[in-house]
């Protein structure tokens, strides 16, 4: 048996995508990852080709075009500026799956999947300051944007309120179900809930935390992305590939764009213009043109892409991929993968600083980061590391969280309940 990475449920081995939540378990390398967290495997394979690369040499390496893996570099730059080593490692709950950090740095919230509670970090101790017990979670939490509440979707079809003065619930709001992605406008003034077993969107006001409209989406709504301009929101359809399109003003859907197979994440450019899309079956970003609504261009960059960063400039996307262990970067501009960065053994999730100077690559199957500086797109190397250019954290490093300030990265490992705490 298998069991998804998201809720834990288990399912056959020949299952593609979880019975229970939706959630993605396809292709050779991500069925190998979910089971092995499930089985909590202590053995993880080595990456042999990478090393017999990188070791032994000094500067920088560059790798022939011909090779089919773009160029491999190796920086050894100055990382003082940046968070670069493992400076503390938190024990937390049971099956850790994700740190969200609050928007004014007062503290980290790290949900466990597990033991069904959310661990609280006070990032000035590193500590657990508190722990919100029962909450089975069925989604990543989202804060608002002037951090006074977080919302948590669960598996009850309720949405918790957490009050982060004094991290209380204050409230469960009912919605659709199967509640799995959050989103809320950039101005605060709405949050958004993908309900993905009943083909819905509830639109909840913040300030009443009451749900006001209830939105008929596609069948599967997964991923939900605001513009950063506020004019639209964008709902993936895993179910039916598609990309409803949500007017916050009237809360109606008033348009539906066909997108490839599989739709599961999105991103938007900071200045709305473009929209990008992951088909992971297909291996493609589909670029949506916000103005016409409609799919401009398909960037292929890799079997298994998760989840998109877009630089703060918005001039690259940086998209992690799974079956091949790189990281894509794609001009924004040409919508062309401009470069190929080799990272660890089945990258997982990527965080990026918010001057947008350095990349954070998680590797779930050999327990490190990969440190990557952008003005290059070179790995960094990490010379006190046994491997080098990889950052060595806990057992199945996921999702990754940065503090506002930049001055830290929070990375979640699954297997020994663990958050590594990468500063400078």
């Amino acid at each position: 048996m298998s069991y998804c990475g998201q809720c834990g449920h288990q399912m056959p081995e020949s299952a593609r995508f979880c019975g229970q939540c939706g959630h993605r378990v396809a292709t050779s390398k991500a069925m190998e990852a979910t089971e092995s967290i499930a089985q909590a495997s202590a053995h993880r394979p080595e990456t042999q080709g990478r090393a017999k690369l990188l070791l032994g040499l000094a500067g920088l390496i560059a790798v022939l075009a011909g090779l089919g893996v773009g160029a491999m570099l190796l920086l050894r730059a100055d990382t003082s500026a940046i968070p670069a080593q493992v400076t503390a490692t938190v024990t937390v709950g049971g099956e850790v799956s994700s740190p969200v950090a609050l928007p004014d740095g007062a503290a980290v919230y790290v949900t466990n999947v597990g033991s069904d509670d959310i661990s609280v970090i006070d990032p000035t101790t590193n500590q657990v300051a508190v722990t919100i017990p029962d909450l089975d979670m069925s989604g990543d939490p989202v804060a608002l944007p002037d951090s006074s509440m977080v919302y948590v979707p669960l598996w009850s079809s309720e949405v918790a309120v957490i009050q982060t003065n004094d991290h209380a619930v204050v409230a469960r709001i009912p919605v659709g179900e199967h509640p799995y992605h959050v989103e809320v406008l950039p101005d605060g003034s709405a949050v958004y809930v993908s309900n993905s077993k009943d083909g819905t969107v509830a639109v909840i006001d913040p300030t009443t935390n009451e749900v006001t409209a209830t939105v008929a989406v596609g069948s599967g709504p997964d991923a939900v992305q605001a513009l950063p301009d506020g004019s639209a929101v964008y709902v993936v359809n895993r179910a039916d590939d598609t990309v409803s399109v949500i007017d916050p003003a009237s809360n109606t859907v008033v348009d539906t764009i066909g997108v490839g197979r599989r739709p599961e994440h999105v991103v938007a450019l900071p200045d709305s213009a473009t929209l990008y899309v992951t088909s992971w079956p297909d291996g493609t970003l589909a670029a949506i043109d916000t103005a016409s609504r409609a799919v401009v261009s398909e960037v292929a960059v890799g079997l298994g892409p998760d989840e998109p960063l877009v630089a703060p400039d918005g001039s690259k996307l940086y998209v992690t991929v799974l079956d091949e262990e790189t990281l894509s970067v794609v001009d924004t501009t040409t919508n062309q993968v401009s470069g190929t960065v080799p990272v660890g053994d089945t990258p997982r999730a990527a965080a990026i600083l918010p001057d947008g100077t350095a990349i954070y690559v998680t590797n779930l199957m050999d327990g490190t980061v990969s440190l990557i500086e952008t003005g290059s797109d070179q790995v960094v190397d990490q010379p006190d590391e046994a491997e080098p250019a990889l950052i060595a954290v806990g057992a199945q490093p996921g999702r990754a969280a940065v503090l506002l300030d930049g001055s830290a990265v929070y990375v979640a490992n699954w297997e020994d309940n663990t958050v590594s705490v990468i500063g400078r």
